[in-house]
């Protein structure tokens, strides 16, 4: 019975809280005030969740007005305006709907027509205004057949609800058990087989009321006061041992309260005192609590978050309740979204959202962080990074352009960074030259730049290095490295930068080989003037000398026929009479071509500039070459054939440099016969259809190799170095012949010959 009792408490103290729930409301408190109905009152149509069906619902204000009323009659679902004589039973009541405060609240038992009904009265108040009292909603809900059935079955008892005129007094009859002094339950005999006993529950009034009734048999009565005496001695030993163990066990769970309670303030005050905004969020219910930071950030009270869903911070952190909804306890989310402020403005935060569970309840935990300096930080490391970028780019070009090789090698003398001229030299693309080691990618070259490496000199003493280098090309190659050095970590990188000064040092060995023909130049003249001298007066006396033997001969022939034959210095006269003719006219010859020796050489060493052009007959620059040639010319070959036109091949130039250029190539191919008798020619022709004066030099020759032949004409290219070959000798040339328009042709079979035009 005590049980039954309880359980008729617990559904009156649930409608008591729904009626208080609700009565606390927004909602309620605008219906009251502006009469805002719509959805509002049609959450109240359906039966509640608290196994209790609302069969009446009444708004009053403070003077005793209803503003509305709903009833239903017991066994029915729908029902409908409140009947006048419950209103007017109701009205008669003004401690259920006069409140003082908003925290008076009345539960108990009202009787009407249709039976015991529980009923519940809570005021309606303005949010955030607990004193402004506007009026009371109350609730009641019969105590059906339906119900009481359950009820029996759950006791294992037959149950019935007491009539409405039966709970005004009850007859006593003979031998009846009086009511226990304070107790919700009475028992009293029906008959010699049979108990009766009622539940009573406390009516609005705060009067006892009978509202159930069980036939209990007797039998079971007696076995229950065995029980109970039974009973009554085991419990005063074991009570006294639980007292002990009580005292302890109190001791102790006060202690742990004592520091659970501790814990918990710990926690609200780290909470509370946290910058980041915390919500405690149930699915069901919506908000149950936030911190104090997320009410100072949003411009929200406490009491405003409650019971609202996500939509209070704006739409977008509405629209993530569905994936949040559908996370697993246990699981989390963190996403970026932006919190809607009272005013409108909206906050952007990164929020982190777990969801678990406790007592039952489904809740997520979100913590969401003012990210605005974040943002503004990450822009401006956007933007950084723009500029960055760009200056990179503009850099890399920067250094692209530079025809110099640059390379940055790490401590690991592997490349790191290449320019497009590294990476031409080396022969690979600009992403491939990356993390290649130092000697891999120099492999081409020679060995000695790995037994004295600048690069891991830099590395080793922290200082820039400079050398000179060759490649087996024949190419050179200035190298400078640079140290890229950090405070606490030494040397962290090394910049290679190889500068090719093949064509510099061309043009400065050329200049100082232009200095040397210049020196030889004045030198010649002055050496001219000293052979012209003695020359010239050879050349004036040996006519005087031509004549005088003339004249003499006369008498020596007359001697010669008087006495006969004698001799004159130490050859007969005879033979000496045909000589001396003979050898005037060598000397003659002889003193001419010293003359004509001397011109030339004064010519071919002569400085000219380009404004120094004139007309000159190729053939003419050939026959003069030849001249300063011939001695070398003779001892290599006996089969020189010098063909040349007819008529003049005049153009225009430097007669001089054409000189030196058919020098070269006549030198050349002399050191390219292996014997006398291999063959030379020298031709000129005119190439009438391209108008072109051509010069021709032919040997049969060593000849050049078919991968030598395309870099015959570079600086310092040469296959006679061991001889003392520079190499610039063709490349001169044809740096000529390019001055005069003019252009160099090589074919060549190795071990037959050579040709040049």
């Amino acid at each position: 019975m005590q049980r039954l009792r309880s359980v008729l408490q617990d559904d009156l103290s649930h409608l008591g809280l729904m009626t208080h729930n609700i009565a606390h409301s927004e909602q309620a408190y605008r219906f009251l005030s502006v009469q805002e109905k719509g959805a509002f009152l049609d959450r109240f149509a359906a039966p509640n969740h608290l196994h209790v069906d609302t069969h009446l619902i009444a708004f009053i204000d403070q003077e005793g007005r209803f503003h509305h009323g709903h009833y239903m009659e017991p066994g029915e679902r729908a029902g409908g305006m409140l009947p006048m004589d419950i209103e007017h039973r109701l009205t008669e009541m003004p401690f259920l709907w006069r409140h003082s405060s908003h925290a008076e609240r009345f539960e108990g038992i009202l009787l009407f027509p249709g039976g015991a009904m529980l009923v519940s009265s809570s005021p309606i108040s303005g949010p955030g205004r607990p004193t402004e009292v506007m009026g009371a909603l109350i609730m009641g809900s019969y105590l059906e057949t339906g119900h009481v059935n359950l009820l029996g079955e759950i006791s294992h008892l037959s149950l019935k609800g007491l009539p409405a005129d039966s709970t005004a007094g009850q007859a006593k009859e003979p031998g009846a058990l009086l009511p226990l002094a304070g107790s919700p339950i009475s028992l009293e005999l029906a008959n010699e087989d049979t108990l009766l006993g009622r539940i009573h529950l406390s009516d609005v009034f705060g009067r006892p009321v009978k509202i159930l009734q069980a036939e209990i048999p007797r039998d079971i009565y007696r076995q229950g006061l065995t029980t109970i005496r039974y009973f009554m001695r085991w419990s005063l030993v074991l009570s006294i041992a639980f007292g002990v163990l009580v005292y302890v066990v109190q001791g102790r769970l006060a202690r742990m309260r004592q520091r659970r309670d501790e814990s918990e303030n710990l926690l609200r005050f780290l909470v509370e005192q946290a910058p980041d905004a915390f919500f405690l969020f149930d699915l069901q219910r919506g908000f149950v609590d936030v911190n104090r930071s997320a009410c100072e950030s949003l411009h929200y009270s406490r009491e405003e978050f409650m019971g609202r869903g996500w939509s209070i911070l704006g739409p977008e952190l509405a629209a993530l309740d569905k994936p949040w909804r559908q996370l697993a306890p246990g699981e989390g989310m963190v996403t970026r979204s932006r919190l809607k402020r009272r005013d409108g403005t909206l906050l952007p935060v990164e929020v982190s959202v777990s969801r678990f569970e406790a007592h039952g309840r489904r809740l997520l935990l979100a913590l969401a962080r003012d990210i605005r300096e974040r943002l503004q930080n990450e822009q401006s490391l956007r933007e950084s990074e723009q500029r960055y970028r760009k200056l990179s780019h503009e850099f890399s070009v920067l250094l692209d352009a530079i025809a110099d090789s640059i390379v940055l090698f790490s401590p690991a003398m592997k490349v790191v960074w290449g320019n497009r001229a590294a990476s031409r030299l080396v022969g690979m693309t600009e992403g491939s030259l990356l993390g290649h080691p130092c000697a891999e990618v120099l492999q081409h070259r020679t060995g000695e730049l790995c037994r004295d490496c600048p690069v891991r000199k830099t590395f080793q003493t922290g200082r820039m290095w400079e050398r000179i280098e060759h490649d087996f090309q024949g190419r050179v190659w200035e190298v400078r490295t640079f140290p890229l050095a950090e405070h606490d970590d030494g040397v962290t990188g090394v910049i290679r930068l190889a500068a090719d000064i093949t064509e510099k040092t061309r043009l400065r060995e050329e200049n100082l080989r232009a200095g040397r023909l210049a020196a030889l130049g004045e030198l010649s003249a002055g050496v001219a003037h000293e052979i012209n001298n003695p020359n010239g007066l050879i050349l004036m006396s040996l006519p005087t000398l031509r004549e005088a033997f003339a004249d003499v001969r006369t008498l020596l022939d007359a001697y010669h026929a008087e006495q006969g034959d004698f001799d004159l210095a130490g050859v007969s006269y005879g033979t000496m009479r045909e000589e001396i003719p003979f050898l005037l006219e060598e000397m003659t010859d002889g003193a001419r071509r010293v003359k004509r020796i001397v011109e030339d050489l004064k010519n071919f060493t002569r400085r000219e500039g380009a404004d120094e052009e004139e007309l000159f007959d190729l053939n003419d620059a050939v026959q003069r070459a030849l001249r300063l040639v011939a001695n070398p010319l003779e001892k290599c070959t006996d089969a020189a054939t010098v063909e040349l036109t007819d008529t003049p091949l005049v153009v225009r130039g430097i007669s001089a440099r054409i000189e030196q250029v058919l020098v070269n190539l006549i030198l050349n191919a002399c050191q390219s016969l292996t014997g006398t008798r291999r063959r030379l020619w020298i031709r000129t022709r005119l190439d009438a259809e391209n108008c072109f004066a051509q010069a021709e030099v032919e040997d049969e020759g060593q000849g050049i190799l078919p991968e030598d032949l395309p870099r015959i004409t570079d600086p310092f290219f040469t296959t006679r170095r061991r001889e003392g070959g520079t190499g610039l000798g063709l490349s001169v040339s044809s740096r000529i012949v390019r001055e005069h328009r003019g252009k160099l042709d090589f074919s060549s079979r190795p071990g037959q010959g050579t040709r040049v035009v």
